[in-house]
């Protein structure tokens, strides 16, 4: 059974999980504001995300982190180093969109942190690229292609 949005029941990580569960059923809750939503969908997703994460799901962290990231979009309260925590959480677990995603966000000047040495720390446009480069790297070895081609690509990541 799915919990209500602001259930504390503890959840099994693996496949198959409650917090599997609650990635399912935040992706169908989260509405982008131009779609018509007015963000309590996305925040009600926020908490179920936010409760997966907790329990180490790579997926759940991963769209934690998006939602977060893109709260304008979502209509939901802003949260910068929430994000970072988030995308850098999904990366441990080797969720590779996660890596990729925060990559190039560090890359592109997009995001306004990021946590070197477990120590959260603002984010310099240009100053970053080694460690936007290790993230997308690490997206490449796990496997998306996509983050691949970035890399032969980019020339600031050679």
């Amino acid at each position: 059974m799915v919990p209500d949005a602001g259930a504390d029941e503890p959840a099994e990580s693996g496949e198959g999980s409650e917090a599997d569960l609650w990635v399912a059923r935040g992706e169908a809750l989260r509405v982008r504001t131009g779609d018509g939503g007015d963000g309590t969908g996305s925040a009600q997703a926020l908490v179920l995300f936010r409760q997966a994460c907790e329990q180490d799901h790579p997926r759940g962290c991963e769209m934690l982190a998006e939602t977060l990231q893109d709260w304008p979009v979502f209509g939901v309260p802003q949260d910068d180093e929430g994000a970072t925590r988030a995308f850098h959480r999904a990366c441990q677990l080797d969720q590779a969109n996660a890596c990729y995603f925060y990559g190039i966000y560090v890359l592109e000047g997009i995001i306004e942190y990021l946590i070197e040495d477990g120590e959260l720390r603002k984010a310099h446009y240009g100053d970053d690229d080694y460690f936007a480069l290790e993230l997308i790297e690490k997206a490449c070895h796990l496997g998306l292609a996509r983050a691949c081609d970035r890399i032969r690509e980019e020339p600031r990541l050679h």
